[in-house]
């Protein structure tokens, strides 16, 4: 992780990663459901079970990008770093580690 690196996480399970939040000034980001499962009312988890529908459809039918920019395959990893490194980018840099 570098600094000022980001770590998105569901639920409880920041114990699974091995960094220390203050030695990298990271950004911590947890979806925690569990409070509302265990101690909401009952149209609070309607509520959430709406919103998580409604987030499906959008994945199925196309509508959210994850703004990927450039696919690098894993023999041009350094290719991959040097774009990162320019700061030219305007989407994320993925790289696959196996061919499709």
């Amino acid at each position: 992780m570098r600094y000022n690196g980001h770590i998105v996480m569901i639920a409880d399970q920041f114990n699974l990663v091995p960094l220390l939040a203050t030695t990298k000034a990271l950004s911590l980001h947890e979806v925690a459901l569990h409070g509302t499962y265990a101690h909401g009312h009952r149209e609070h988890v309607q509520h959430l079970a709406d919103m998580g529908n409604a987030l499906a459809n959008l994945v199925s039918e196309g509508k959210l990008s994850a703004m990927v920019e450039t696919v690098y395959p894993f023999d041009k990893l350094t290719d991959g770093l040097k774009h990162l490194q320019a700061l030219q980018h305007s989407g994320k840099l993925v790289v696959s580690v196996r061919e499709e």
